[in-house]
Formats: structure tokens, sequence, C-alpha cells
């Protein structure tokens, strides 16, 4: 939909996206990568709003006041926190960072 300058500059421009898929660039460290390849301030992730226009950096975010674990990326509520149990843990994967700062 644009010239080939405007492909793959970490910007969508085209609605459907076009201009961004298939690119092989990586985000700069403050930045987000999106699913769609767009490259996003990290601020604006988990931030509410759809910056991505394709969701992506809402994905897989906890509410504000849950607890996310750092190796399954579960969503834990205050009360899960350091009540000696890792709730943190899935089947083969021991992770137990609700148990770690207390």
């Amino acid at each position: 939909c644009l010239e080939n300058s405007a492909k793959c500059n970490g910007t969508v421009e085209c609605k459907d996206g076009s201009d961004e898929k298939d690119c092989f660039h990586k985000c700069q460290d403050n930045q987000f990568q999106c699913a769609n390849d767009q490259c996003v301030d990290i601020n604006n992730k988990c931030d509410g709003a759809n910056d991505c226009g394709d969701g992506s950096d809402e994905q897989n975010c906890c509410h504000l006041e849950y607890f996310k674990c750092l190796t399954t990326g579960k969503c834990l509520p205050p009360q899960h926190l350091c009540d000696g149990t890792p709730d943190c843990s899935d089947p083969g994967i021991f992770d137990n960072s609700d148990e770690s700062q207390c």
C-alpha cells in the first residue's frame, strides 16, 4: 500500500499491516515487539490501550494488584503471595517466585 521506504520501518502504516509483515527487525531495548512486528514503547505494554493495533501489547497482562510469576507468567491474586505454597508452578515447571520475596 506504500512505497518500499515505508516497509519494515517499525510503524504500521497500512490498515492490514502489510508494510510490517515478514520483516526481520528487532525492536530497541526500550520497545516491545508486537505480534505484527510493530515496535511500541515498552511503557505501552499492559497499559489498557491497544497500541500495537493487533492487541498483542495487552495480552498476558495481570491486573494491577496481581503478581505475575517470573517463569510461568501466571497472574496470582495477592492472597497467594507468601502463603507457603509455590502457586506459580505448573506440572514440570518449578516457579516459586510468589514465595521468594517474603
